[in-house]
């Protein structure tokens, strides 16, 4: 079962939660948790990334991006 709380507005996501049922449960706030720190993750790798002062682990940076961009669609994924 689809509930498709990627398409609505994170307030209803919350109101969800506080309610009396039993979805969404822990396990889909714990990806929602986890989606939220890939985020913060790739917010800090997109400013990084280019910069000259880091250039020498530029690769690396986009390695670790990429990775991390396919945790954050796993993280999405899970949430329903």
């Amino acid at each position: 079962m689809k509930f498709d709380y990627m398409r609505q507005p994170l307030k209803k996501y919350f109101e969800r939660i506080s309610s009396k049922t039993p979805v969404p449960g822990g396990g889909s706030v714990s990806a929602c948790i986890g989606a939220l720190s890939s985020s913060l993750l790739n917010m800090v790798l997109n400013y990084t990334i280019g910069k000259e002062k880091y250039a020498e682990y530029e690769e690396e940076f986009k390695k670790i991006k990429k990775r991390n961009d396919e945790i954050l669609n796993e993280f999405t994924e899970f949430i329903e």
